[in-house]
């Protein structure tokens, strides 16, 4: 499971066995940052260190894609449900599942839990807005 800023930067790994606090906080304050967080299992949340270092970063949002829906992403994004005040989006359109279950009942159950159902172009589109508004405000 990776979290930070991709490009050419070091990457920094998280292991199974549980963290120092001290030791998860210096890795997230880093500028810019790129983490690997290790698993064993489908589920990245099963690793000690992974709710530790959701609430030291405290995403404001996270925008989730990739494969596959209905294993890693699934378990990735209830894990982040869990975290009160982060909001969740999906990529339906940059995610696909290995159909153990329908990826529209996928879904339905991640909509339940607070997550957004969206695409790129929509992702993109209110970037760009926000961006312009920004641009409007300081003229």
């Amino acid at each position: 499971m990776r979290a930070g800023d991709l490009g050419d930067v070091p990457i920094d790994t998280v292991d199974i066995d549980e963290v120092e606090r001290a030791q998860l906080q210096r890795l997230v304050h880093k500028p810019p940052f790129h983490i690997v967080i290790r698993k064993q299992s489908l589920n990245g949340f099963d690793n000690p260190n992974t709710h530790k270092r959701v609430d030291l970063v405290r995403p404001a949002h996270v925008i989730a894609l990739g494969v596959a829906l209905d294993c890693c992403v699934y378990h990735m994004l209830s894990g982040l449900a869990k975290h009160l005040g982060v909001k969740l989006s999906l990529l339906a359109d940059a995610t696909r599942g290995l159909q153990i279950r329908p990826d529209e009942q996928i879904h339905d159950e991640l909509r339940q839990r607070g997550v957004e159902i969206t695409t790129g172009a929509e992702i993109v589109n209110r970037l760009r807005l926000r961006s312009l508004s920004r641009v409007a405000s300081n003229v």
